[in-house]
């Protein structure tokens, strides 16, 4: 079919954002194109591609097709949804409890300091230190709610120990507890006192802290073991390499990814001490949706130092933002609404004087510009909950974000 296209669609995480599906996406796409043309009806198919992907990597399909033409003038795009989050949760799921709640909370008192010194340091703007500075809020939220939890988790195991395991009173370890339980007596009435005026107790706002902190282990735990294996950047090209194998079934495919299914495509597409694979030169264009890069690159400096990439691969890259939205990035070091900072590209160490594709800025809507507003309202104006209005619709049923994807892609 001369007509035929494939889009991968990589998710941001579910906990953060569940209105998110391939089902909710591909409805968006299929009322744009209604939308942008308007002598052609669009329907939505569920395809089930039996083919690809062993139990951890089964990828979900939904077709877009015109209606009412003949079967050589059909137009039709093919929706792989990567799921990668099975493969975060599984990696997060094997560690012990206790071993999770170190990471969780050393990582975010540690990132705390990280957040707060970019008062003093150089290279950012003011505007880009005060949008970090409010995300460092949600943590200072997430770590105070951990660590008064810390006597409580010490005395249930001393007295596990004791009542189930048959611990000795005068053993190093029984010892060691009970210290630990008397120096932690003002964090225990804290956290007592605090379940007494029900900030804990409610039930609603301990599943949210739940959900939240399992997925700050997932992301803390993947990017401090540099894309956790590269296990979700290996799933992208093993779709990529099915695809490909495919033949000219596809005159083109795309990427399009949300929150931190950028990231995942960047690990694929700009890779670390050696080239990435051939597979991605398949990509022609890849467009990002909130993507969190400059979130990333201040809690970890250097986790996209030292990439490297094909030339044009992909052959056009799109970043849609809201300079309003905490996690979304302008690849600047400034609070400038351009063209991103060459330096700032990952995989900028091409061979043979190749050209890199950078991302172009597209700022979503157009009226989330922060010129012209005093410095002193950016906390106030810059909110997380902003991510997830890239997926909301319209009264009419269409969502604007897009309708403007379609536009770029399949005007």
């Amino acid at each position: 079919m001369a007509n035929r296209y494939a889009l991968i669609y990589l998710p941001g995480l579910q906990i953060r954002n569940r209105g998110q599906s391939v089902d909710i996406i591909s409805r968006w796409i299929a009322s744009a194109l209604n939308y942008l043309h308007l002598n052609t009806e669009y329907i939505i198919e569920e395809s089930k591609d039996e083919v690809y992907g062993a139990e951890d990597q089964i990828s979900s399909v939904r077709r877009i097709r015109s209606k009412g033409k003949s079967a050589k003038e059909t137009w039709q795009l093919d929706i792989y949804e990567l799921d990668y989050q099975a493969l975060m949760a599984s990696a997060s799921d094997s560690n012990k409890k206790l071993s999770q709640f170190r990471a969780i909370t050393v990582t975010l008192w540690f990132a705390l300091g990280r957040v707060f010194g970019l008062l003093f340091k150089k290279g950012k703007s003011t505007v880009e230190k005060l949008r970090m500075i409010s995300g460092g809020v949600v943590l200072v939220a997430l770590a105070v709610y951990l660590f008064p939890i810390i006597p409580t988790f010490i005395g249930t195991l001393h007295q596990y120990l004791h009542s189930y395991m048959g611990l000795p009173e005068t053993s190093w370890l029984s010892l060691s507890l009970h210290w630990l339980e008397t120096k932690t007596e003002a964090l225990h009435a804290f956290y007592v006192g605090s379940l007494t005026v029900g900030l804990f107790s409610n039930r609603r706002v301990q599943n949210h802290l739940r959900r939240y902190t399992l997925e700050m282990v997932q992301v803390i735990r993947y990017f401090n073991h540099r894309g956790g294996g590269s296990r979700p950047a290996q799933q992208l090209l093993d779709l990529l390499r099915y695809l490909k194998a495919k033949g000219s079934r596809y005159k083109r495919i795309d990427l399009l990814a949300y929150s931190f299914g950028n990231i995942v495509a960047m690990d694929a597409l700009f890779t670390t001490d050696v080239k990435p694979s051939e597979l991605v030169k398949v990509v022609h264009n890849m467009v990002g949706i909130g993507n969190p890069y400059d979130v990333v690159r201040t809690f970890w400096p250097r986790y996209f130092v030292g990439r490297h990439s094909h030339s044009a691969a992909p052959k056009r890259w799109i970043n849609i933002y809201s300079p309003r939205d905490l996690l979304s990035s302008n690849f600047r070091n400034d609070s400038q609404e351009i063209e991103p900072e060459q330096g700032l590209v990952p995989g900028a160490n091409l061979e043979g004087g190749e050209d890199l594709v950078g991302p172009e800025n597209i700022i979503f809507p157009a009226a989330d510009s922060l010129k012209g507003v005093p410095f002193w309202q950016i906390p106030f104006k810059v909110r997380v909950d902003t991510h997830s209005k890239f997926l909301s619709g319209s009264s009419g049923g269409r969502n604007q974000c897009f309708i403007r994807v379609a536009e770029l892609l399949y005007s």
